[in-house]
Order: structure tokens, then sequence, then C-alpha cells
């Protein structure tokens, strides 16, 4: 014969109420907890690892490279060289310009004895005996004078010919203009016009050609500081993100060569999503999860938001803002371009709102506006966008 157990029907229906009593304080307790308590908020991104101040390297002259000093990843220090373009045809500018100022100082020199020698004697070899010719020319012209009378006479008496006087009268004539001419040009030497116009003229001339060779010697200072911007140099201490892979590229004037990122302090510039961008505000805090170290071993990285940026990035039809986050410590090297996940802690907030992701501040400040808005409106007569009640909730 088969016993059967006794089983306890009151007993076990008592149990079963006490857990049943104890499910249901739990779910009143979780919901006291949710409408009431507070809890952290934070709005998570990703993003990457980047240099507090990033610098981009442009080419200023139209050159190939010949010489990469660097390649991606090396460290650098500020005035390091880094990359060299072809500077042949600076170098050749810059030798012409040498040769022609040496030339223009001989010229130069040259001219200063011409000087040197114009103010003792100023004056050209054609003036030189001016006073001597005009006295022998004036007793010319006296003598021509009186013969000229003379002959005028005869050829009253009809003692010579025509011909034989209007010679007479030509050579007299002659001889007058040579006085006249002799005589300008003794006013001109006494008043000193002459020399003294010719000693400007020389100095002018001086004056100029040192003029040229200054003008010279300024554009060969600048060729020289030109030949620096065939030389890229790194502007800061820093990590080299990006550098053409080899020489022997052409590159025109204005690209870029060269990414550098200063390595005295990172950031990280994460991307929210726009549905939660308008809690992030600079100054708060966030807790950093980089790809490199597993956080459970090693923990979080501290930051703090710098900047919100204004225009959002479009990722798979949805849009994303990027702010940027300083690191407050690196108790671990970062690798610039490694990935995190950072999460901006907003504020505290009550555990429902903060599951709804809305803020409980100023809530119901937020919906009488709202409502006075939409009262506005069609008290107004003009229907309301589909999207106002959106953006008021």
């Amino acid at each position: 014969m088969i016993s059967v157990p006794n089983i306890n029907i009151r007993k076990e229906m008592v149990l079963f109420r006490w857990f049943l009593f104890v499910i249901l304080l739990l779910f009143f307790v979780m919901i006291g907890v949710i409408s009431f308590g507070y809890m952290d908020d934070e709005v998570e991104g990703t993003g990457t690892v980047e240099g507090i101040r990033e610098y981009e390297l442009k080419t200023l002259v139209d050159a190939k490279t010949t010489a990469i000093f660097k390649r991606p990843g090396d460290f650098v220090h500020a005035g390091e060289p880094l990359l060299e373009l072809d500077s042949r045809d600076q170098r050749d500018r810059i030798v012409l310009l040498e040769n022609e100022i040496k030339e223009l100082e001989i010229a130069i020199r040259v001219k200063e004895k011409e000087l040197d020698i114009l103010r003792k004697d100023p004056l050209p070899e054609y003036y030189r005996h001016t006073e001597l010719e005009l006295k022998e020319a004036a007793e010319r012209y006296q003598r021509s004078l009186l013969e000229l009378e003379s002959y005028s006479e005869l050829y009253e008496k009809k003692a010579i010919s025509k011909h034989e006087y209007l010679q007479i009268e030509m050579d007299h004539i002659s001889k007058k203009i040579n006085l006249e001419r002799l005589q300008e040009d003794a006013r001109k030497l006494g008043q000193g016009r002459m020399a003294r116009d010719i000693l400007e003229k020389a100095q002018d001339e001086l004056k100029r050609m040192y003029q040229q060779l200054d003008g010279k010697k300024a554009r060969l200072e600048m060729e020289k500081i030109r030949l620096s911007n065939y030389v890229l140099t790194a502007p800061d201490t820093g990590i080299i993100t990006d550098i053409p892979p080899r020489p022997g590229n052409y590159y025109t004037q204005g690209t870029i060569l060269i990414r550098l990122a200063a390595n005295q302090n990172k950031k990280v510039v994460v991307l929210i999503r726009e549905n939660q961008i308008f809690k992030v505000k600079p100054g708060q805090y966030a807790r950093i999860r980089c790809s490199l170290y597993n956080y459970l071993d090693y923990g979080y990285f501290y930051g703090r938001v710098e900047y919100v940026y204004q225009l959002p990035e479009i990722i798979g039809g949805q849009k994303f803002y990027p702010v940027k986050l300083i690191l407050l410590d690196e108790p671990y090297p970062l690798r610039f371009g490694s990935s995190c996940t950072a999460s901006i802690i907003t504020g505290r907030e009550r555990i429902l709102f903060a599951l709804l992701g809305i803020q409980s501040r100023n809530f119901l400040k937020r919906k009488v506006e709202g409502m006075k808005q939409k009262r506005s409106i069609r008290d107004s007569g003009v229907e309301p966008a589909e999207d106002v009640s959106a953006a008021e909730e």
C-alpha cells in the first residue's frame, strides 16, 4: 500500500501570501524611488582623443619635396625641422642679387672718384678757355668792324667788286655771332650756374645709385627670409598626425602638408545626439572610458566640457553635435586617434525624469509658457506649425 505524504495547504498559502506581499512591497518601493528619488543625469557620447591644439602647416611656395625628416606618430619639439622643399630657384635668385649688388658697388666707387675730379674742375673741356677765346673774339670783331668800314668806302668808290665786299661782310657776321656765343658762355660761367648744375647732376646720379643699392640689399634680405619658407618646422611640441610619405611630390602654394597635435594637453571630441545636447553646458564634468585601457582595471579618465559646437554632423541620417572635453588628468598615456566613450554629468535629476530624458527643473514654468504661447497664436488667428508643440515639449 502506497503512503501519501501530508500536505499542509494552509501553511503553503501563508508562505505564498507573504511572498506576494514582499513582491508588492518591493514594487511600490521601486515606484516610490523612481518617482521621488534622485540620480546623476548623464549624457553619453563617443569620440576620439585629439591634441589640445591642432596645427595645419601649409606650403607658402610652389615646389616639390626633397627631404622628409619625420613620420606620422613621431614626437617632435618646437622648432624642429619636419620637411624640406626644393629651394634651388630661390637660391639662384639670391646669387643673382648678390652679383648685381657687387656690380653696383663697383659702379658707385667709380662714380665717387669722378665726382671728386669734378669738384676740382667741374667745367667741360669746351668751357675751360672761354675767357681767352672771348678776349680774342672781341679783338677780331673790332678789327673786322674796321675792315668792314674800310671796304664799305672802297665799294662805294667802285674800287672793289660787290663779291669781295659780300665776303668781307659775311666774315664780319660770323665773327659777330662767335663773339655773342662766347659772351653767353662767359655769362653762364660768370654766375657759376653751369658748374653748379654739373656737380648737382653728378651728386643726384650718385644718390640714385645709392638708393638702388639699398633697394637691392633690402630685396636680398627678403629673399633670404623667404628661403625659410622651404623648410617647415614644428610650431609646437607635439605628435605628427599626418605628413607626406615620401619626397618627390610637387605641391602648390596653400596645400596642407603636415598636421601636428600639441602634446601638452589632450582633448576628447565626442558626438552627442541632438535630442540630448540641450543638457550639455560648458563647465560640466565627464567620466571618460578609453578603448586603450579597460576601465574595470584602470578606471576612468576625467574631463570637463570646454565648448559645445553650434553645427551638427550627420551620421547615418541622424544629427550629432560635437562637444569638446578637456582632459583634467592623464594617469596613463593616451594616444591620438584612440576611441573613447564619455558620460557627461549634467546634474542631479529625478530618476523618473532622467529615464524619460527631460529636465524637471522649471518643468511647470516651461509648460505654462508653452500654453501661453499656444493661446497667443490661437488668438492671433495664425495656424500653429506642426512642430510647435513638439518644440514646447
